[in-house]
């Protein structure tokens, strides 16, 4: 494997997955006879970059490539590109080829949308940028907020100037299990007398700060 990689001399960044994938094989990596680091080492060198990370197990290998520098991705010039958006729709972002990503919150796959990351990753940054799409391109009458938030630097906060937001920002445990309670009454009456408009969406930052906090009663009403 090793040799391989020195005597490669120009490999396209595109390939290098099927370039990877054929090495793996050819040298049996799934019986440990290619150690991870010699691939990483020669992926490192493929690439010119530091920041790979390898998974896998017994019968696959994933890379991960870190971009060097961030390519940050502008709202306002997605929603000028796209003056309509399907109804219940938002941005995420862009894709790999740069075309706009969208979520439909109509969709049984994401009725929960969960936004994970390390401390400083943007998490809050794409929740605002989430609902301030659907806010900007979906009519108040076909969907409404609800905003909660588990941090004591509520970061929604100017969301609930948004004519869609039901109320400002709530981050006090009582006042946090007093409306997801409210919430949990709502959806039966709703499913009873088959109402579906407007539709309620539910944005909650910093979900473990309430968990932790909150214990049963929090947790209870967010699984119903």
């Amino acid at each position: 494997m090793e040799q391989e990689i020195e005597e490669t001399t120009e490999v396209d960044p595109f390939d290098v997955n099927d370039f990877f994938r054929l090495s793996i094989w050819q040298n049996k990596f799934a019986r440990g006879r290619v150690h991870y680091q010699t691939v990483k080492h020669g992926m490192q060198n493929l690439l010119g970059s530091a920041m790979v990370k390898l998974t896998g197990n017994e019968d696959f290998l994933e890379y991960y490539l870190a971009r060097e520098d961030d390519v940050p991705v502008s709202l306002l010039q997605l929603l000028r590109d796209m003056p309509a958006l399907p109804e219940m729709s938002a941005i995420l972002g862009v894709d790999e080829d740069g075309a706009p990503l969208l979520v439909d919150l109509r969709a049984p796959e994401s009725a929960h949308i969960l936004i994970a990351g390390e401390a400083g990753a943007g998490k809050t940054m794409l929740l605002r940028s989430l609902l301030l799409s659907l806010a900007i391109r979906q009519r108040q009458a076909l969907v409404q907020m609800v905003l909660l938030d588990g941090s004591q630097r509520p970061e929604l906060a100017s969301l609930a100037e948004l004519p869609h937001a039901l109320g400002p920002v709530v981050s006090e445990l009582d006042d946090v299990a007093e409306t997801l309670n409210f919430l949990v009454n709502e959806m039966g009456y709703r499913q009873e007398q088959g109402v579906k408009t407007p539709a309620l969406v539910v944005a909650i930052d910093e979900i473990e700060n309430l968990l932790e906090a909150g214990g049963q009663p929090i947790v209870a009403a967010l699984m119903r």
